[in-house]
């Protein structure tokens, strides 16, 4: 299991790219596909915002317990 992840946000590309690592991360943790979802829908939604207001910036993407 991955316990943290980095991705770097500049493009909408890396939106995919976060998304698809917040779903991976979920996924792993036992997560369904509804809660993988709204992960990967949360994660899209920030990595948007700063690609439209900041530019840049990164996400750490790690599990909470």
């Amino acid at each position: 299991m991955q316990a943290e992840v980095r991705v770097t946000i500049v493009t909408d590309a890396d939106i995919v790219t976060a998304r698809q690592k917040g779903r991976e991360l979920a996924a792993e943790r036992g997560f369904g596909s509804t809660e993988q979802t709204l992960v990967a829908t949360a994660i899209s939604e920030i990595a948007r915002n700063i690609v439209e207001y900041a530019w840049s910036g990164e996400m750490t993407l790690s599990p909470v317990e």
